[in-house]
Formats: structure tokens, sequence, C-alpha cells
């Protein structure tokens, strides 16, 4: 039906041949009106490119929190909203997501798993699709995240609208002892406290034993000695004052 309108638009002025045939001019009266019309559904069509997104269906993502930032090695979920807006059904087939770098989409940091869909949505009606992906342990740091969603109108011709593109947070989450955890802390407690003891217990156990030798060979000296019986003292001579000397005269 385009091609015909085409011709069709193109002949009003009149088609001119090649040079030594005959010229064949159209009057725009044998012309008819019904070959210009164009139906509105075609025009739709046209608008979309196959495997972008289409102009009847709008998306829109619900994260559970408002922060947008996901706990490293914890499954985690988004909410999407897809509604169809045009006069055509849609089937949703299937819906990923990927992590990419911050400063180089083009690297992929991780594919999350391609969930396949069945769902069927009439015009002028809408659906909820939860999709649930585990972040690895990053680094707890932005990254770029995309999550897109592909759908077709039952004829062939297939869609992809991009949900969310932008960064999120990836965040670590609460540290929980498990029995794993207490075993290998024990496991290095010991290891370390083994060491320990070959390499600087012995040694240090030595220098303390001599330091510790002294005090008790003096304690033990003074001990046997307060309990020896007491030496009798020396005798002290005692001082008398002489007498004085009687004087007496000599007669000569």
């Amino acid at each position: 039906m385009l091609w015909d309108t085409c011709l069709a638009l193109s002949s009003l002025g009149g088609v001119h041949a090649n040079e030594g045939e005959e010229e064949i001019v159209i009057d725009e009266e044998d012309l008819d009106v019904d070959d210009l019309a164009v139906d509105e559904e075609d025009l739709e069509v046209l608008d979309d490119i196959d495997g972008g997104p289409s102009s009847d269906v709008a998306t829109l993502p619900f994260f559970p929190a408002t922060s947008k930032s996901f706990t490293l090695g914890a499954p985690s979920s988004v909410l999407i909203h897809f509604a169809n807006e045009g006069v055509r059904t849609f089937n949703v087939t299937r819906v990923g997501a990927h992590f990419h770098s911050p400063f180089d989409l083009s690297y992929y940091i991780q594919n999350f798993s391609i969930r396949s869909l069945g769902e069927v949505v009439p015009p002028s009606s809408e659906i909820t699709i939860e999709y649930q992906f585990r972040p690895e342990m990053l680094e707890p740091i932005d990254f770029w995240f995309s999550l897109w969603i592909e759908y077709d109108d039952g004829n062939g011709r297939e869609y992809r609208s991009t949900v969310y593109n932008n960064t999120v947070n990836l965040v670590d989450g609460p540290m929980e002892w498990t029995s794993t955890d207490f075993m290998n802390y024990f496991t290095w407690f010991g290891g370390a406290s083994a060491l320990y003891y070959f390499y600087n217990g012995g040694t240090f156990a030595s220098k303390k034993s001599r330091k510790s030798a002294k005090p008790v060979a003096a304690a033990e000296a003074e001990a046997s000695s307060s309990s020896a019986p007491a030496s009798p003292a020396p005798a002290v001579p005692v001082y008398t004052q002489a007498a004085k000397a009687q004087v007496r005269n000599r007669r000569k």
C-alpha cells in the first residue's frame, strides 16, 4: 500500500520518459483518493525500530530502597512496571541485567541470569514483573546497572526496552559468625600460639627463671641465717680508772 502511494505521489507532476520515448501525463482526476490514505497502525509500526523499544510501551523500575543500594552476596530484587499503551498485544519474553564499570560502560563486571517470561499484555493494560539477582562479592562502591526487558507483537517484530540505566551502590552486609568461621578462627589462634611457644616461649621462660633465681637464693640464705643459733658477742674490755697514786714527801 505504501509503495503504491509513493508511486502515485511521484506522478502528480507528470512522468517524463527518457529521451526518445513518449511523455506520459497522468491527470490528477484519475487518481483515487483512497490510494493516498495511510493506515495509522502502519505509521505506528514505522516509528518502531526492530530490536529497539516500542513507542507503545512504557517501563518503570521500582527498587526496594530509595537509596538504590544492594548488599554484596545477598539476594536482591527490582520490580518492573510494564504498560501497553498501544492497540497491539505484546508478549513479554525475557528480562536481564548487568553490572558495568562506571568508567567504561562497554566493560561488563557481572552478567546476571536471564529470566524467561511468557506474559501476554493486551492493549491498554499493564503488569508488574519481579526480577531477582545476587551481586557477587565485589568492592563496595558504585557500579553502573543496566536492566532491560524484551517483548514482541506476535507478528515477528521483537523489541527491547531499557528499564534502568544508571549507577547503584553496593554495600557490605552485616558480619555473621558461623560454626565454620569459629573453627577457622580457633585454628588460626591455636597455630599462632604454638609458634609463639616454640620460638619465643622457651627463651622468655629461661630468662625469667634466671632472673627469679637470685631473689629466691637470697631469700633462702636469709631464712637459713635467721634460723641458726646466735653466736655470743665478743668480750669488750671494760676500762676502769686507775687509783690515784699517793705522793709521798721525801725528806732529804
